[in-house]
């Protein structure tokens, strides 16, 4: 009793209707996007770093630094989206959701380019600090991912802005 039988063909789970993706996944990312999640992933990871008294100087100095550059991005990004609510004239506070003015904002590419330089740069010798690694070694092996990621979000977005140029 309460069997159902359909005569519909059932379709296989990679059947995948286009309408029926989640949006993200149609739309292409763009670099201030892909930029924004590294910088979110990173804040995290920062989060996680305790006490460092007992590293010793140079590597206190680059952790201080990796706090340092992650608040002059989060200022960065306050400051630029407090500036596109100026130009569309709107007053509220400013939420996580409010990124979303940035991802073509060519003016926050060229600002927060120079801080992911010197991300990029840190994290690089932060990847050789042995005692980093040995302190924090999950810790280490996601800044490196991170690092990784930044650096081919960078190279993709220089490549396609020399591209552009020369067409």
């Amino acid at each position: 009793m309460g069997s159902c039988y359909s005569k519909k063909p059932k379709t296989e789970n990679c059947d995948i209707r286009l309408n029926e993706k989640p949006r993200e996944e149609i739309e292409k990312k763009t670099e201030n996007q892909l930029i924004l999640e590294q910088y979110h992933r990173l804040s995290q990871l920062i989060e996680l770093i305790g006490n460092t008294d007992s590293l010793n100087h140079k590597t206190r100095e680059r952790i201080n630094y990796l706090i340092i550059i992650r608040s002059n991005i989060s200022i960065i990004i306050q400051h630029e989206i407090k500036k596109q609510f100026k130009l569309r004239n709107i007053t509220k506070q400013v939420n996580l959701d409010d990124e979303k003015t940035l991802y073509h904002d060519k003016e926050f590419s060229q600002r927060v380019l120079q801080q992911i330089k010197k991300l990029i740069s840190l994290l690089d010798s932060l990847q050789d600090d042995q005692e980093f690694e040995n302190s924090y070694p999950i810790l280490s092996f996601s800044l490196i991912e991170i690092n990784e990621s930044i650096k081919s979000i960078i190279h993709q977005f220089l490549e396609t802005k020399t591209r552009n140029t020369s067409i």
